[in-house]
């Protein structure tokens, strides 16, 4: 026969840090999930810089970044400066041609990979290009192709309309838990 009594620690102080400990565990929870909601909020008040990409409805991808934009949104008094080149790409200025003895790599994504709440020298992309030049390879050109908000649906249309004219050697697509796929 089992014992189907609960598994309650009889020590008395045992079972109060158990119980203090589970209370602390469930106050850090609700006090991260706050965080979450709060960040999503601030985040979806600041204004991002979109044109209409003039496609006929139905066909992705909806929108582009504004090119030549440079934005200093303020978050927490966090200082940010997202810079978009004339082509409209997160980063520094480069030609729609690829320069001779170069090879690019093109990044497609979202919010992840465009980089939001960091500064451009932070985003993936530049991370990407600095341990490329530092291993030697400055024959490369990384690209940030990605833009807020953009889902699963969007990156193929962004690569047929705009990516594919830059002339990539090699495409990155960053995919994240809240694209959809449908």
């Amino acid at each position: 026969m089992s014992d189907t009594r609960p598994i309650i620690p009889r020590n008395r102080k045992l079972r109060f840090w158990m119980i203090f400990a589970a209370l602390q565990l469930g106050a850090a929870a609700a006090l991260l999930v706050s965080a979450e909601f709060f960040v999503r909020w601030r985040i979806s008040i600041m204004p991002y810089p979109y044109i209409d990409s003039g496609l006929p409805a139905g066909q992705a991808p909806r929108y582009y970044n504004v090119p030549g934009k440079t934005l200093r949104p303020s978050l927490l008094e966090f200082h940010i400066v997202y810079n978009h080149n004339s082509l409209g790409l997160r980063g520094p200025e480069t030609t729609l041609a690829k320069p001779s003895g170069k090879k690019r790599i093109l990044m497609l994504g979202d919010s992840v990979v465009y980089g939001v709440l960091v500064n451009d020298e932070n985003t993936v992309s530049a991370q990407l290009q600095r341990l490329i030049d530092r291993g030697g390879a400055g024959r490369w050109e990384v690209l940030n192709g990605a833009v807020s908000g953009y889902d699963a649906w969007d990156y193929d249309g962004f690569l047929r309309n705009k990516g594919l004219v830059l002339d990539p050697d090699i495409v990155v697509l960053g995919l994240y838990m809240n694209d959809n796929d449908h």
